[in-house]
């Protein structure tokens, strides 16, 4: 129902989200929608965690879940959304690592040869991500005035099957 209202990589995470953990798991309990409850949603919320997911990755989880609830409500499917009788899950800092500048060059370095070489150092000197460098086409790249711009990236929107996308640009 939320498709015509959000992007279709949104689409996309939320569909893989639905697909991977939250269908699978409320199939195994084997209950009807009508009997989930704050209780069901917190051993979600346990589940996910005991499978590595960290504290911001939980709450998108909970932000979809809470979202196909209220829709539920909504529509007189529910009389209220079990996700208000859950604790939403806390988010936990993520402190970044990376490279220093000496670590940087020794790696670039390690790679002399490769063709992944260019991927790394767009990755590591300019900060883009994997799906941006993907993406790139040599209309992006303005060598009079040393400047790249991301106007596409490349995302895997089912499973093997990869699509170019353009970014809003300003």
């Amino acid at each position: 129902q939320h498709k015509p209202n959000i992007s279709q990589l949104t689409y996309v995470a939320y569909k893989r989200m639905v697909d991977n953990r939250i269908a699978p798991y409320f199939k195994r309990l084997n209950i009807k929608l009508k009997e989930v409850t704050g209780d069901e949603v917190n051993d979600f919320y346990t589940q996910i965690r005991s499978d590595g997911l960290k504290g911001t990755s939980a709450q998108r989880y909970h932000s979809l879940l809470h979202l196909a609830f209220k829709h539920a409500v909504k529509r007189r499917i529910i009389p209220s959304n079990p996700c208000d009788q859950a604790d939403r899950p806390k988010s936990v800092p993520y402190i970044s690592e990376y490279l220093n500048a000496d670590e940087i060059i020794t790696l670039v370095s390690s790679l002399e040869g490769d063709p992944i070489r260019m991927v790394v150092i767009l990755a590591a000197y300019y900060g883009l991500r994997r799906s941006e460098i993907i993406g790139l086409k040599w209309s992006a790249i303005d060598f009079r005035n040393k400047t790249i711009t991301i106007r596409h990236k490349v995302v895997e929107l089912d499973k093997g099957r990869r699509e170019l996308l353009a970014l809003d640009v300003m």
